[in-house]
């Protein structure tokens, strides 16, 4: 899987390209976790160019994207329909903080 690195201000964006399934799971995660460290939070995920994720690619956003306080977990942006009715079916979905735009994603980290 290709994973783009995008800066825009203090928010990067990580931008993975290609589904996201059991053996690209861990490559995205070490993104995740450095980018949120090094960004105080400040993280978007364009999910725009996933076309479907495996449970472990749900449970990687469940893990990464869920359960942070203040304000400091990940945003996802442009899911894919496959992936929101993936993450609904599983209920993981209600528990993320989803936006339909990169651009809205990365507003709402810099309230």
């Amino acid at each position: 899987m290709k994973i783009e690195q995008q800066q825009h201000g203090a928010v990067l964006v990580l931008v993975p390209h290609g589904p996201l399934v059991r053996d690209d799971v861990e490559e995205l995660r070490g993104k995740i976790r450095a980018g949120v460290r090094a960004h105080a939070g400040r993280l978007v995920l364009d999910m725009e160019d996933v076309p479907y994720l495996d449970s472990v690619g749900i449970e990687l956003l469940a893990d990464e994207c869920t359960g942070q306080v203040g304000g400091d977990r990940p945003r996802l942006a442009s899911l894919t329909e496959t992936c929101r009715e993936s993450l609904d079916l599983t209920d993981v979905l209600l528990q993320l903080d989803v936006f339909d735009g990169v651009e809205s994603a990365i507003r709402s980290c810099k309230r």
